[in-house]
């Protein structure tokens, strides 16, 4: 999760994408503390990365599970939640698998999780505000 670099719109929290590194964010000095280094044990790599529409949680998802942080306790880590896992399913063709892919907070709260092949299929978090 090296790859991507995501910022609740508060300024407040921030985080990179598999090592996943939290951290706080001063919007006035630019600086960044209280890092909290997060590995995962995932053999795929880490794709999408967002915070829930009130950036209590922190979803990641590589291409075979969606991962639930909650970024309002003090050991993020051991708050990890497997919420979603890839059930195998291809469409049109059996060799086009509907793996996740990136993922973004739309203005109705509601998470929207593309897949890497098919344009077609769209997956929803629908309350992500809410502890799985």
């Amino acid at each position: 999760m090296e790859k991507n670099g995501l910022f609740y719109y508060d300024g407040v929290v921030g985080a990179l994408t598999f090592t996943l590194r939290l951290f706080d964010f001063d919007r006035c000095t630019g600086m960044f503390s209280n890092t909290q280094v997060i590995s995962f044990t995932e053999t795929s790599p880490g794709l999408g990365l967002v915070f829930s529409n009130n950036s209590k949680y922190l979803y990641a998802c590589t291409a075979r599970k969606i991962i639930q942080l909650n970024t309002d306790t003090s050991d993020v880590a051991a708050s990890m939640d497997t919420v979603a896992i890839y059930d195998g399913y291809a469409f049109p063709y059996p060799f086009l698998q509907t793996l996740f892919w990136t993922m973004y907070l739309a203005a109705d709260g509601k998470i929207y999780i593309t897949s890497e092949i098919v344009s077609s299929i769209c997956i929803i978090l629908i309350t992500p505000t809410v502890q799985e």
